[in-house]
């Protein structure tokens, strides 16, 4: 069976993904909506940790992988934090919703003690985004995909 255009297989680790949304216009930026401008910069911080993290961080698995954030649930200030986004197994992901010290611990391994702790003060600061400013945010994660990808995107 052919997959459509829009799924491809990822990595050749069995999960299908869809291509990161394509990016809006910039006439078209202001009338952009914000959940729009949220799935654009989504699709395409998905698609970094897709590079950087072909395994779960917590575990080494390589099924059913999702994206995951350290600090889940904290709000606009650190969604989009290169630190705070990571991979783990469906298994680990849920996991970590209950009982959060396995990602920490990996977390503190991986960047320390004193990055965690600017991550949380960060996490408790009210940020205000407004679409065009997503929007940027998803631009700055497509050129990380591109940098990694070798100048494509």
């Amino acid at each position: 069976m052919k997959l459509p255009a829009t799924l491809r297989r990822d990595l050749g680790y069995g999960d299908v993904v869809r291509d990161p949304m394509p990016k809006p216009t910039k006439a078209a930026r202001w009338k952009v909506s914000m959940g729009a401008a949220r799935k654009y910069a989504d699709s395409w911080a998905r698609a970094y940790v897709r590079l950087k993290y072909p395994f779960c961080v917590t575990c080494g698995s390589t099924m059913i992988l999702e994206w995951a954030h350290v600090l889940s649930g904290k709000g606009d200030a650190v969604k989009w934090d290169e630190l705070n986004i990571t991979r783990q197994c469906q298994r680990c992901n849920q996991l970590h919703e209950s009982h959060p010290e396995h990602l920490y611990a990996w977390f503190w391994n991986a960047y320390g003690h004193r990055a965690f702790e600017e991550l949380v003060v960060k996490s408790n600061q009210a940020v205000k985004l407004y679409p065009a400013g997503v929007c940027k945010i998803g631009d700055a994660w497509r050129e990380r995909v591109r940098a990694m990808k070798g100048g494509k995107a």
